[in-house]
């Protein structure tokens, strides 16, 4: 039988931004940044206020190690896996201040923010690992959370552990442990504390994608019918 084929012709251009771009058999995920709780179930990584509307996160280089796992990722392509076990963190708004939130602590919306994992140098100075920033999030009983797959969130990951790469869907999410109900001198409820684990992923471009990409050479993706293969063909 003779071979047709569907031909699909993705131009980059100054009107088509990469986030536009369907290339499901370029892209693959990856979990790019990872850490278990590191409380021991005591100290809370995370304070809700719900009088003020605003939560307190993040963890100090003067607790308990903290071991974030991270890869490193250049030209589209997985270099190493690192384990970093004096990292700390840090969750803020645009303005370095708590991250405010609207709705219920229990199933709220949080502002833009930026989540950022450091180390110390050999000289005791702040060394950026990762940065993530966010124009809303998800806050719920359960943990925090923002996507670019399903929510629209407006994340980014970025910082010296990913180089010459381009990132789609990314997300993160802090899952909550060990969550202690906080109440005023009446017993009501004015918010909680919880422990936190935390993962952040994203899709990244395969090399060759990238190189178009950066030249902005048309892509042609062909897809053949009535081959004769041991799969049943595509």
């Amino acid at each position: 039988m003779k071979a047709t084929a569907f031909v699909r012709l993705l131009t980059v251009g100054a009107a088509i931004t990469a986030a536009n771009l369907a290339i499901p058999s370029s892209l693959r995920g990856l979990t790019v940044a990872t850490f278990a709780d590191p409380s021991g179930g005591s100290l809370p990584l995370f304070a809700i206020d719900d009088t003020n509307k605003e939560i307190t996160a993040g963890w100090s280089h003067q607790n308990p190690s903290l071991t974030l796992e991270l890869v490193f990722i250049q030209n589209g392509v997985v270099v190493d896996r690192v384990v970093c076990p004096e990292a700390y963190f840090t969750v803020t708004d645009n303005l370095g201040n708590g991250l405010g939130y609207t709705g219920s602590m229990f199933g709220g919306t949080t502002e833009g923010g930026r989540i950022e994992f450091f180390t110390l140098d050999a000289g005791l100075s702040p060394s950026l690992l990762l940065q993530i920033t966010f124009g809303s999030a998800q806050l719920w009983s359960g943990g925090l959370g923002a996507d670019d797959i399903f929510s629209g969130n407006g994340v980014e990951i970025s910082g010296p552990t990913i180089t010459g790469t381009v990132t789609f869907d990314e997300t993160f999410s802090f899952n909550f442990a060990n969550q202690t109900l906080l109440r005023d001198t009446q017993q009501n409820i004015i918010g909680y504390t919880a422990t936190a684990s935390y993962t952040s992923s994203a899709s990244i471009a395969e090399p060759m994608v990238i190189g178009m990409l950066a030249l902005g050479i048309p892509m042609v993706v062909v897809r053949g019918r009535g081959r004769s293969r041991s799969d049943g063909g595509a």
